[in-house]
């Protein structure tokens, strides 16, 4: 089963989802208009309410699908123009960013009313839980925005930092994604933990692939910014991989190209011999073998309770784009 597939069979929870934050746009400012068309034309793959819609197939209760769906999809649109901001993208998902519409100041705001979307979607679910656990959620996002700020160019950051700093700023989501999914559809208090396992590690693996991405396209024309992450003084995996393996020459080349505060990745003719002679491929593939394990194992456990092939798809389709 691929995710398209899952798209198909969920378009009508999807659609739903849509229109449920559609109808939490409506304002009479005039920016919100820009950001109510970035949410519509901008959706992506919508990986997070199509995890929900598939958890709740899986164990055959989809009353809150949509709802929930829609708040994990609200938090992801208000960290993205948040993020946005802090990279200083101009481009998103082929569309320039509210920050490049309305400045750093008037972004924030906007950022700012999805988030206030989030509690009013939550709040019609009538139990408290849904609420506290999107405002844990939001919480570790900020956190891990945080802990990223007080990395912020430091060449000696150990890959376990990197490893926190995208677990709670992406696989925080996935995990409050598929956990609210699961306890909403009666899953057992077991379920819920693999369900937890499994959307944390499928989130890890989801992050390395974009930053490996963002490495690989530095400088290519793309429905986003790319390299902004090195531009930034943001050291992801691949960068931290290099600097690792590298010896002091090496290192002293690296540390002062990521200094230049330019779009910088595999296409700078340096750095690719530099990826080659390292071994770089190998040193991911061999960084992203425990999480990949993790999943397989949640999968496992899960397997006993519901078919959890289309679960796997979305494994599947990380993967595939690395």
């Amino acid at each position: 089963m691929t995710l398209d597939e899952l798209r198909r069979r969920h378009a009508a929870t999807l659609e739903r989802v849509n229109a449920l934050i559609r109808a939490e746009l409506q304002s009479d400012a005039a920016q919100v208009e820009d950001l109510r068309l970035a949410v519509e034309r901008g959706r992506g793959k919508q990986i997070r309410p199509l995890l929900v819609a598939e958890i709740s197939h899986a164990f055959g209760r989809s009353q809150d699908a949509a709802l929930i769906g829609a708040v994990a999809e609200a938090i992801h649109c208000s960290s993205l123009v948040h993020d946005d901001i802090i990279d200083r993208c101009v481009l998103r998902r082929g569309q320039a960013t509210m920050n490049a519409l309305h400045g750093d100041a008037g972004a924030l705001l906007l950022g700012d009313l999805l988030f206030t979307a989030v509690f009013s979607l939550a709040a019609r679910q009538g139990e408290a839980w849904l609420c506290a656990e999107a405002a844990k959620t939001i919480k570790i996002l900020c956190e891990g925005e945080l802990l990223q700020q007080a990395c912020r160019g430091r060449i000696a950051t150990p890959i376990s930092r990197y490893e926190e700093v995208i677990r709670r700023k992406t696989a925080a989501l996935l995990e409050f994604a598929a956990f609210a999914a699961g306890r909403s559809a009666g899953a057992s208090l077991k379920a819920q933990q693999e369900l937890r396992a499994f959307a944390s590690s499928l989130g890890i693996i989801f992050q390395i692939a974009d930053d490996i991405a963002d490495f690989r396209k530095a400088g290519q024309a793309d429905e986003k910014d790319r390299g902004v992450d090195a531009a930034n003084g943001f050291l992801t995996l691949p960068w931290l991989i290099l600097l690792q393996k590298a010896d002091a020459g090496e290192r002293a080349w690296l540390s002062a190209a990521l200094s230049s505060g330019r779009p910088l990745g595999l296409g700078d003719p340096q750095v690719a011999a530099l990826a080659e002679k390292l071994e770089l491929d190998a040193a991911l593939a061999a960084a992203l073998a425990p999480h990949l394990a993790r999943a397989e194992a949640a999968l496992r456990v899960l397997n006993v309770d519901i078919d959890t092939a289309g679960l796997q798809s979305f494994l599947k389709a990380t993967l595939s784009a690395l």
